[in-house]
């Protein structure tokens, strides 16, 4: 299996997991049609959390839900170029901590 990844404007990205190879040609994968109603709908459920992925469906021109996980992989695969979690992890800004009251 192949897999590629692609960032917000479709456009491929260097990622490329350990157990499964980037395509030789991602660049000429097309974007499903209603690309940017699942951009839409991706960042209005994505809403209030710090990380979350996303997933739809298009199937003969009609988006799907698919599902939010919050834990791709269970986060048990490793990615072929050292320094990608870094990376990645970089990329994520977490909220402040939330200081509960003293009892």
């Amino acid at each position: 299996m192949k897999l590629n990844y692609f960032d917000e404007n479709w456009t491929p990205t260097t990622v490329e997991r350990s157990d499964h190879p980037r395509s030789e040609h991602p660049e000429k994968i097309s974007p499903p049609k209603n690309f940017e109603l699942m951009k839409e709908l991706a960042a209005k459920l994505a809403q209030g959390f710090a990380f979350v992925r996303v997933d739809f469906y298009e199937i003969d021109g009609k988006v799907y839900f698919g599902e939010m996980t919050f834990t791709p992989g269970g986060g048990d695969f490793s990615y072929k170029s050292e320094g990608t979690d870094e990376y990645l992890g970089s990329l994520l800004k977490l909220p402040e901590p939330t200081h509960l009251p003293k009892l």
